[in-house]
């Protein structure tokens, strides 16, 4: 069975709403180890962790890159999973993704993800229908959490600690650029999403200050042109590309008007905000 190749580590801070469901998707996937790394939750999140068999370690708060790294030097199997303390796996969800991701020689890969259905919400239809055009089969330039990695490179490349918010797009930066190839599969996860406004707004005034991060980074490196192409990001991604994407219908492009409007005018404010780090 291949998931008993794979360690899963799951980065947590206060999530104690969801953490149990998301510990028993991947229990019920039989991975070699389930390592939880706590960034001081002042919830119960420790205590309900405590109940399953898992590892628990503890970061200091430092960012995502520092309590990412922390795992990775625990992992001893030959693939690591980073699934958000949210996310759901569907049963042997994790072995698929390794023969997925032989198959297609990638050095990393991500399964589709979808608002679990209990989410009705106008947050979550839209959510669903935001990752139909956004998010689907094939190779990439970047993927995100929950993704599956070979050990062995990762640790070559490990995280940035330096990055709080936009470390995982630092990593495919660095992974593209010597010719890895990675991607997003057909095997299917979910994630429980936000289903209130504030939920929604907190998510993308972080992805806002991923991009600031990100940008402040390695704009010293970067001509005049990538600089406009950086700063103009989040209204591709999350307007233009969604707005005339073939892969959604007109009557969904409608429906999701409001909710694209908001997330990038709420990405730009996240970008204003995030402190100054580089």
């Amino acid at each position: 069975m291949y998931s008993k190749l794979v360690t899963v580590i799951v980065c947590v801070r206060n999530g104690q709403k969801s953490i149990a469901r998301c510990i028993e998707s991947i229990l019920n996937n039989d991975p070699h180890e389930l390592i939880i790394v706590d960034g001081n939750s002042t919830d119960k999140t420790v205590e309900v962790c405590k109940k399953y068999p898992v590892k628990i370690i503890f970061d200091q708060g430092i960012g995502l890159g520092n309590a990412r790294n922390i795992g990775l030097k625990k992992v001893k199997s030959q693939y690591v999973y980073y699934v958000g303390p949210d996310n759901l796996l569907e049963e042997d969800s994790i072995s698929k993704l390794i023969q997925y991701m032989k198959k297609k020689n990638w050095i990393g890969v991500s399964p589709l993800i979808a608002i679990h259905e209990e989410n009705k919400s106008y947050i979550g239809n839209s959510l669903n229908i935001y990752r139909k055009a956004k998010e689907y089969e094939g190779e990439k330039e970047i993927i995100g959490t929950p993704w599956l990695y070979q050990t062995e490179i990762l640790k070559l490349y490990s995280f940035n600690e330096k990055m709080n918010y936009s470390d995982d797009t630092e990593l495919c930066h660095r992974l593209r650029k010597d010719n890895h190839s990675i991607g997003i599969s057909n095997i299917k996860s979910y994630e429980i999403g936000e289903n209130n406004f504030p939920e929604l707004k907190l998510r993308w005034l972080n992805y806002g200050a991923s991009d600031s991060e990100y940008f402040r980074m390695f704009k010293k490196d970067w001509h005049i042109f990538q600089q406009i192409n950086s700063l103009l990001s989040p209204l591709k991604k999350d307007f233009i590309k969604i707005v005339f994407s073939s892969r959604i219908l007109i009557f969904q492009k409608i429906y999701i008007l409001p909710f694209l409007l908001y997330i990038t005018f709420v990405r730009y404010i996240g970008w204003i905000k995030a402190k100054k780090r580089f």
